[in-house]
């Protein structure tokens, strides 16, 4: 009788615990299919046994990833792990999307790539890779091949840190709790965005603007509305409008809008949202950067409207005296078909940076710069390391007046399991070489020997307006350097930069100085003392050869001026 009531007690226990997972699999479902990937992982991991309680948590810090769909229904403990790391993966909690990849059954093509990027920014490079040559047998579309080959890329990139160049977590209350990002300054404030616990909610933490008074963050929210996510702010110079960003979620997904506030009396007036030229219906738009460039206001943000690249876009509108113009994308030299997103114009150095995941890297989102003028755009350059990592590196917020990196901040979740940080970027100009007078010409050259070079100095070429090396161009930098290795000698080499004769006087003597200071540095890297170069800057001065004929401007005598002559000090 005894084993009997046993029996019994246990064949309602068991009953009771199916019930209950089985309740905790519906509501898992329920919230995964509207999007609630924090809830919806607390059920999977109270199905699965991995956790008791649900404590709370965070709201993901950016736009739903594009392309992300998943199928429903969950047939077995495989599947159940399987949906649990596409939560992390949404979640952007890398290290936990692997563990549970590893655990899932049932993982298809678009989940074999969210594990390969989840293993990257993991650090589990070994397994990434292989997981890649198993993904390379599957049917994968144009895009998932492009994918695959932008993660193996930047698995098997080997960046050297730049020397001068110094990334550090910020300190203080900035970075306290889940999520703090999108950090700027105006007026020697710090305003960011922050996930943070404000300790009256049970559920996961919502997005809020906050700003640094003293050692302190205080709530900053434009918007007094329950419900909602607001942050990502942009100032114009006077501070006194505020253009942020506001989203929450409608028909199960994330609709961001941008608003704009006005400061009045000490205060803000209540916020307005933009009109449909720029908040279009259909679509997510967020990330707003206010510019004022030669009297003109400019916004740039980011969109996933029709008419783009592919996913997010990054977009620009002029917004003079309350008149938006018709927003204009960036086009094909910025936007790719994947995600661009948090762009930051500096007018100093004429130069937009932004982040993207669609661009060969070192993994995830980096931050790109592109020198421009707001009209035209050049060729994106990765910075490389330490501005970007393995992980997810985004908006940049530059607070130097003339030096895009000499003082800034990033947001990267380097030193995160899942959430961004906010760091602080330092960059010092290099040493400048030791400027010796020359020698003095002998007046009496009875004797002297002219020796015919045995190697001639190759000249640098570059494209217009740009101050990056070509491919071409550290080829024969890299002859330079093996023969300055070579050769015993303390020889100095004299680098002087150039540009050609289109541009301001002033801007050319600085794109001349950075040009030369490009050659310099890349020497400098390859193992050659500074002390052994001398550079120097001539702006538009000396062509090589002459721009116009006719009245005809001539291209190619214009790229033949655009260049880094080398010389060695005599």
């Amino acid at each position: 009788m005894i084993r009997f009531h046993k029996l019994v007690l246990c064949l309602l226990a068991s009953q009771l615990a199916f019930g209950q997972g089985g309740d905790q699999l519906r509501k898992a479902e329920h919230y995964f299919q509207n999007g609630d990937y924090y809830n919806a992982a607390v059920q999977y991991e109270q199905y699965l046994g991995i956790r008791k309680s649900a404590p709370g948590g965070f709201r993901p810090y950016a736009p739903a990833r594009t392309g992300k769909g998943a199928k429903s229904g969950v047939a077995s403990k495989g599947a159940a792990y399987k949906r649990l790391a596409d939560c992390y993966y949404a979640l952007h909690d890398y290290a936990k999307a692997a563990e549970y990849y590893d655990q899932a059954t049932g993982v298809d093509r678009e989940a074999t790539l969210q594990w390969i990027a989840s293993l990257r920014a993991a650090g589990r490079k070994t397994d990434a890779l292989k997981l890649i040559a198993t993904a390379r047998a599957l049917n994968l579309t144009p895009q998932m091949q492009q994918e695959l080959a932008l993660e193996e890329a930047a698995l098997n990139s080997t960046p050297t840190p730049d020397p001068y160049t110094t990334v550090t977590k910020a300190t203080g209350d900035i970075n306290t709790g889940h999520g703090n990002y999108a950090a700027v300054e105006w007026g020697g404030v710090v305003f960011f965005t922050s996930s943070r616990s404000d300790g009256g909610s049970k559920g996961p933490n919502r997005n809020h603007l906050y700003r640094i008074v003293g050692s302190d963050a205080l709530n900053a929210d434009p918007l007094a509305e329950a419900g909602i996510d607001q942050g990502l702010c942009s100032f114009t110079p006077d501070g006194k409008r505020m253009y942020f960003t506001a989203w929450k979620r409608e028909a199960g997904k994330n609709v961001a809008r941008i608003y704009t506030v006005t400061r009045e009396d000490g205060g803000w007036t209540t916020p307005v949202l933009m009109d449909a030229k720029i908040n279009l219906p259909g679509s997510s738009n967020a990330q707003p950067g206010y510019v004022e460039q030669n009297g003109v206001r400019y916004l740039l943000f980011s969109s996933d409207r029709a008419g783009g690249h592919g996913g997010y876009d990054l977009w620009i509108a002029t917004v003079n005296d309350n008149a938006i113009s018709e927003p204009q994308n960036l086009g094909a030299v910025i936007n790719t078909s994947r995600d661009e997103q948090a762009p930051f114009y500096h007018p100093a150095s004429r130069q937009l940076v932004f982040a993207s995941n669609g661009r060969t890297g070192l993994g995830g989102f980096d931050l790109y710069t592109s020198t421009s003028d707001l009209k035209t755009f050049a060729t994106p350059v990765n910075p490389g390391a330490p501005v970007n990592s393995v992980k997810d590196d985004s908006y940049f917020f530059s607070t130097s007046p003339d030096s895009l990196m000499r003082k800034a901040y990033l947001s990267s979740d380097r030193a995160s399991d899942c959430c961004l940080e906010i760091f602080t970027i330092a960059k010092q100009d290099p040493p400048k070489p030791v400027e010796p007078e020359p020698a003095p010409m002998p007046k009496d050259t009875t004797g002297i020997v002219e020796r015919e070079p045995q190697y001639v100095l190759p000249v640098v070429y570059f494209d217009f307006d740009k101050d990056e090396l070509s491919a071409e161009a550290k080829l024969r930098l890299d002859t330079v350097a093996t023969k300055m290795l070579a050769e015993e000698s303390t020889q100095r080499l004299r680098i002087g930069g150039y540009t050609d004769g289109k541009g301001g006087e002033s801007y050319n003597q600085r794109l001349s100085d950075r040009r030369a200071r490009a050659v310099r540095n890349y020497l400098y890297g390859k193992g050659i003392p500074s002390d052994r170069l001398w550079i120097k800057g001539f702006g538009e001065c000396c062509p090589l050869e002459a721009e116009e004929a006719g009245g005809q401007d001539v291209p190619d005598a214009r790229a033949k001026n655009r260049r880094v002559e080398l010389s060695w000090e005599r």
